[in-house]
């Protein structure tokens, strides 16, 4: 596994994010969209980055108590790697962080 750092999407990362979402899926979300959520305050998007890059990310909208995640992607470069795993698992952590500490809400 190589070595990655999970960190907040920023509008930098939502460019690369946007670029993967059109790799990963057929109806993909827009470089705007991902920047929206940047300042949207019941969401958390993450990245997951190695030095080339991002290579996965994972989204979350927080609303009433509970957690609904919207999307997770990994580049198909690095699938079967355990990033994704990673990444909702560091999701967890920083819902927790956020007061949504209860399973059945996240």
């Amino acid at each position: 596994m190589k070595k990655i750092e999970i960190v907040p999407m920023t509008k930098a990362s939502a460019a690369y994010t946007a670029e993967l979402e059109k790799i990963c899926f057929s109806s993909p979300w827009s470089e705007k969209s991902f920047e929206e959520e940047l300042s949207n305050p019941l969401a958390v998007f993450l990245v997951a980055e190695d030095e080339n890059g991002v290579l996965g990310y994972v989204g979350c909208q927080f609303v009433y108590g509970e957690g609904d995640i919207t999307n997770v992607a990994v580049h198909p470069d690095y699938r079967r790697g355990g990033y994704g795993s990673i990444l909702i698992e560091t999701l967890i952590a920083k819902a927790k962080e956020l007061g949504y500490d209860n399973p059945t809400m996240i």
